[in-house]
């Protein structure tokens, strides 16, 4: 999953980007990876993994500007 891992409550400020896994269905969740550091609103995030076994991920930046990241997945 990837989600904003903040403690503000304006949305303007929606960062950090994190991916987290689940290894038991959803009932637990580990904090992997922060793909998007703050400040600024990182948000609307979704994920594909290609071919190539590649985690792709996309998000917008401020409302302004689309990322992508990719990240190196291991089992």
């Amino acid at each position: 999953m990837a989600y904003n891992r903040t403690t503000h409550l304006d949305w303007h400020e929606r960062s950090p980007l994190w991916l987290a896994c689940s290894q038991d269905e959803g009932e637990c969740w580990e904090d992997l990876i922060e793909i998007a550091p703050g400040p600024g609103n990182k948000c609307q995030p979704a994920m594909c993994r290609g071919e190539d076994g590649l985690l792709h991920v996309v998000y917008m930046h401020r409302h302004t500007a689309v990322e992508h990241v990719i990240v190196e997945v291991k089992e």
